[in-house]
Parts: C-alpha cells; structure tokens; sequence
C-alpha cells in the first residue's frame, strides 16, 4: 500500500468516526438542543451560500427598462419579478439604497412594556414582579431593536417579511424565509400566516435538518403527497410584517420609482461621456497648395512629419490631413443655461418616492418645510409599528405567569426624539406614569431600569456620593426652606395675647 492509498484510509476512517459521533450526539441531545446547536452551523451554510452568489456578476441587463415597465402594469402577476428587481436595485443603486434605508432606519424602536388586564384588587406584587421580569429578559434574549431593524429593512424593499422564530429558553432566532416560498394565507391574533412551498427543499436538501422539525415533518409530508406542497407553519412560531395591507399578494413599496431610477443611470451616462469628450481635442492640418491645388511638399516629408506629430501628441489629442479648410461645429443649446440633468433626474426620483430632496441633497437650503415631509414619512413607520406590537405579543402572551405584558412601541423618529422626550417630561409634571418611556428614548431599555437603579443606589451607593450642583432651582427650595424656619423663630405665643399684639400680628 502506497502513501497516497494510506492517506485515503485515514480520510475515511476520520469521516466514519465523525458520522458514529453524530448519531451519537442526536441520540443523546433533545430535538430543542439540537436545534439550537444548528442555528450556528446554518450561519455557516447561510454566509457561504451567499459568498458563492456574491461571486456571480450581475448588470442593469437583467432587469432592463423595458421589462421592469412590463412588470408595473399588472403587478399582481409579476410580484416575484418587481420583489427581485427592489433587491438587485437596492444593491446596485445607491440612490434606491438610500431610500429604503431612510426609511427602515427612521424608528429608533424603543419600547416600554405595560400589564395587560391587570386585576389591582387582586394584585400579587411578587408574581407580577416575576412576570414582568420574564416579559423584559424575553425581549432582551430577543435583541427586540437589532432584529427589528432587520425586518423594517425587508419590508420597505420587498413589501413583506416572513420569519420563523426559533425560541429556547436563553436564545431567540428569527430565520427569514425566502419570500419566492411563501404567501399570506390567514390571519391569526390579528397578524398575518402564511404557507411556506416545501418544494424549495427540492434543491436544497443538504439545508433541511437546520430548519428543525417542524420544516421536517411537513417536508416528510409533501414528499409524501406532492398536492401538500403548500403547508401553514405553527402560528406561534410565524413572523409576518407587511407593508401595504390593503391587498395579500406582495406590492414593492417604492415600485414606481424604478423607472425613474434607470432614468437617472441614462443621464449619468450621458454627463460621463459628455465630461469625456470635452477632454478629447483633434488637429486639422491643412495641407500646403500652390494656386493650381498641387501639394507643395513630397508625400514622404509629408509622412514623416504627420508620423513625427502623432508620436508626441498625448492620447487624448488627435490629428488629421485634408487639403480643405476646417471649420468647427459646436452642438451647444442654444438660448438657456445649461441644466444639470443628473440633479434634475435625481429630484424625480425622490419625487416619485414622496420624500423631500432636501433630505439626500447637500446642495440643497434648509427649508421650513422639511419637518412636515419628515413627519408624513414617519406616519407609514407608525403604522409598521402596530403591527410589530402585534407579533411580538403573540410571542409574550404564551410566555408562563399569570399576569401578562404587552410591548408598546413608541411613535417617534431620531428626528424628533428630543421633541417626544419634552413632550413626556412635561406629562411627568403632572403626575402621569411615563418613567418607562422617559427612560427608554433616554436609551435606558425596560429591562435594564430596575438593575441600573440598584446598581447606582444600593451598590455603588451613587445617590450619595453625587450631590447636585447648586442651581436657581434648589437654591430657591434652599432660601424657601429658610424662610419658613426664620418665621417660626421667635418668642412663643401668648396664649392670651392682648389687643395691641393682634394688631401687630395682621400687620405682618
């Protein structure tokens, strides 16, 4: 046996060990276990899945002005072509990028929890502490705002976002699912099911065991019968957000701009190749002729002088002979300043969209109107925002305890978070319960209050060491409190105090 037949045997040796330690490993392990041990190995299956697609190259071609055009007239029909189009275009454009991300990022998604039906008669402190500390650890595990941010991302590219949600004790997993595989079919609690097509397990099998058993036992089903190719996924496990609700089938938000958007790349095109040929120069050189029109000079000087010429010129200078005169053209338009076309496409791009131009362009002065378009924009967040509430507490309700806590998002932007905080500190004033919100758009999240405040009080004994500088406000309490202990100085009262001395008294 050769060293190369040697090193064959070993290889197969370590591979039938490693596949005795895998039937070990799920014979021993619960399927939840095993289930979580595999959201790391499809990280894995996930990134390298998209590196080889990343390595693929693509092109406006795929997706010409013509056929996007086609799409937009019935886009109930071509729903899976306008969804693929948004995301070869928010990858391609950085302008359409831009757009979805102003969007997506506007919410800074902070939240605050409030009890649901709660019994204040019948109140347990302690069970609801309990409770309430299950609700703010769950949504912690969760990382609420980082997958968030995900699903709004999807949604204002692709209309909708299908999740499934893998929950264990101290982890949480949101998997997106392919969106050319699912499709709304009900409604459940108020949010969206849909049906996933486990025909996509086809072509990818080798993906299948990470998908965990509820994808396996209803794939084991369509193989079974190929007519159950479409099958609901545990409601409690579904995760539906969608833009536009008025219809079921997916409707790119930002569709009618795609048009614009190859406008745009057109007149880019045509500005590079106007900027290019502005540096072109060419040189016309009139050949020398007695007045019969007979070439003074030999053919040969005549070369070696235009070769000469051409050999010291640089590249973007040209030459050329003619026995005629050269007159120059210009194609120039004539009358009005020329128009920069590339901003004026950009602004009907965010036209189309129905955003301000003032928002992407540094060219552009302040308006007063900006806050207004800023707040018509953050409407569409705030109505993502219900539905958010919504899914998330499905998740909560099924949480153990016997009082129960719904999350509530709050409506403002990064735009007017200083605005919003104002607003809450004033109703504070007035004795209104908004500590949790204060706290939240402070950046201090549910979960983390009542550890902060022990920490800082009871630990590091803060409240004590920190003493607030003197300011109009406590200096004033100061001098008050003053006041009212120079006024009780003095000689006591008499108990029999005489007319003279009650007079004395209402002077004061």
């Amino acid at each position: 046996m050769n060293g190369s037949d040697k090193l064959d045997k070993n290889i197969e040796g370590i591979i039938e060990e490693k596949k005795k330690e895998h039937v070990n490993f799920r014979s021993i392990h619960s399927p939840s276990k095993i289930r979580a041990a595999n959201f790391s190995a499809l990280t894995k299956v996930q990134l390298e899945k998209a590196i080889g697609n990343f390595r693929s190259p693509v092109s406006y071609s795929l997706y010409t002005r013509e056929r996007i055009l086609n799409f937009l007239k019935t886009p109930q029909n071509y729903s899976k072509e306008l969804r693929k189009a948004s995301v070869f275009l928010y990858y391609s454009n950085i302008h359409y990028w831009r757009l979805i991300q102003y969007f997506a990022r506007m919410s800074p998604l902070m939240y605050w929890l409030s009890p649901v039906k709660m019994q204040i008669d019948k109140a347990d402190i302690k069970k609801i502490q309990t409770s309430y500390k299950k609700a703010t650890d769950y949504l912690s595990t969760m990382n609420f705002r980082h997958e968030m941010q995900k699903v709004l991302s999807t949604v204002f590219r692709e209309d909708v976002f299908y999740g499934y949600a893998y929950v264990l004790k101290d982890s949480f997993f949101l998997r997106q699912l392919d969106g050319d595989y699912c499709k709304i079919t009900s409604c459940d609690d108020g949010c969206y099911s849909f049906s996933f097509d486990f025909s996509y397990f086809d072509g990818h099998k080798d993906e299948l065991e990470y998908y965990g058993e509820d994808f396996i036992s209803r794939f084991n089903i369509y193989e079974k019968d190929s007519n159950q190719r479409w099958q609901e996924l545990p409601s409690e496990n579904e995760f539906c957000i969608k833009i536009q609700e008025e219809v079921l089938y997916p409707v790119v938000p930002f569709a009618s701009t795609f048009d614009d958007l190859y406008e745009l790349k057109d007149y880019k095109t045509l500005q590079k190749a106007k900027t290019e040929i502005q540096n072109y120069k060419i040189l016309g050189l009139e050949l020398p002729m007695d007045e019969d029109g007979v070439v003074l000079h030999e053919t040969s000087e005549i070369d070696d002088f235009y070769g000469s010429l051409e050999n010291v010129l640089p590249e973007n200078i040209g030459i050329f002979m003619t026995p005629y005169k050269v007159q120059e053209f210009t194609f120039e338009r004539a009358g009005a300043a020329d128009t920069d076309l590339v901003d004026e496409a950009t602004n009907n791009f965010m036209n189309s969209a129905g955003v301000s131009n003032l928002l992407f362009n540094s060219k552009s002065s302040t308006s007063s109107t900006l806050p207004f378009s800023i707040q018509s924009d953050a409407t569409i967040i705030y109505s993502l925002h219900r539905q958010i509430e919504r899914s998330i507490n499905r998740l909560l309700k099924r949480l153990p305890g016997t009082q129960k806590f719904a999350i509530n998002v709050i409506d403002c932007t990064y735009y007017n978070m200083k605005e919003k905080l104002d607003e809450l500190l004033k109703l504070g004033q007035y004795g209104f319960p908004v500590r949790s919100q204060i706290a939240a758009l402070s950046g201090i999240l549910n979960n983390d209050l009542s550890a902060t405040c022990f920490l800082e009080n009871e630990i590091l004994g803060l409240s004590d060491m920190l003493i607030p500088l003197k300011s109009s406000t406590n200096s004033s309490a100061e001098a008050l409190e003053s006041i009212g202990n120079k006024k009780k100085a003095g000689a006591p009262k008499k108990e029999n105090p005489s007319d003279k001395t009650l007079e004395n008294q209402k002077k004061l």
